[in-house]
């Protein structure tokens, strides 16, 4: 389901999985939301001064 829900919207996902559209869309936003906090903190440590 994460895989279809990255790659479609999350309401033909709950049509092809028989899941209820808010369900697929509350899936759907924790993904997007853990994913761009991920990115966040990646770019922060890339960016951020080292410690000597």
């Amino acid at each position: 389901m994460i895989t279809l829900i990255s790659d479609m919207p999350p309401q033909i996902v709950s049509d092809l999985l028989g899941f209820s559209p808010s369900t697929t869309t509350q899936w759907a936003a924790y993904l997007q939301d853990s994913w761009s906090n991920f990115l966040l903190a990646r770019e922060e440590l890339r960016t951020s001064p080292e410690d000597s």
